[in-house]
């Protein structure tokens, strides 16, 4: 009874100790050149496009390779617009879901989270306010680019982002003034 009890509790620790034992990520920031913008007016006079949307879903990550090499990559991901503030391509509506590329992506080889100039992806299911330029594939297809990269992705909750290996001082004070600006409760 003692060597049942015993291989038991032997197994018990093991099965536990390998269910347990996980890989943690490993997060790298990429050093890029960036738009950056001496005020909130001329942000908002850059972009195409700005809009109130709820991020749907992240798609596969785009890995750029040199050889074994990373260069650069992102993620498309989906947003659902759920109000148009401003709108110079006149193409998109209440209720679309359009692709934005995220300056952010997983290496599946090296389990590491590239965040291109700092950037941190937005949270699937939080809302944010856009500032978007709009980009045309060859074959028609369409995507959108947040303006400057880390000051056209404004959150409007706390979804815990954060600017990797930057300084987001001044980006708060840009965030800010749009959710003033552009919010509902406004």
């Amino acid at each position: 009874m003692k060597r049942i009890l015993l291989f038991t509790v032997l197994c018990a620790i093991i099965v536990s100790t390998a269910c347990s034992t996980e890989v943690s990520l490993k997060h790298e920031n990429l050093d890029a050149k960036i738009v950056s913008f001496k005020s909130f007016a001329e942000m908002e006079e850059y972009a195409d496009v700005i809009v109130q949307v709820i991020r749907e879903e992240a798609e596969t990550p785009v890995v750029i390779r040199e050889g074994e090499d990373i260069v650069s990559g992102f993620t498309f991901s989906q947003v659902r617009i759920e109000k148009i503030c401003k709108d110079r391509t006149a193409v998109l509506h209440n209720g679309d879901s359009i692709r934005i590329l995220e300056n952010e992506f997983f290496d599946e080889k090296s389990n590491t989270v590239f965040h291109i100039a700092g950037y941190d992806m937005m949270k699937e299911g939080h809302p944010y306010l856009l500032f978007l330029t709009r980009h045309i594939y060859d074959d028609g297809g369409e995507y959108y680019v947040p303006a400057g990269v880390h000051y056209g992705t404004v959150s409007l909750d706390e979804d815990g982002r954060t600017i990797h290996g930057a300084d987001d001082e001044s980006f708060r004070l840009f965030w800010n003034e749009a959710r003033s600006k552009y919010t509902a409760d406004n």
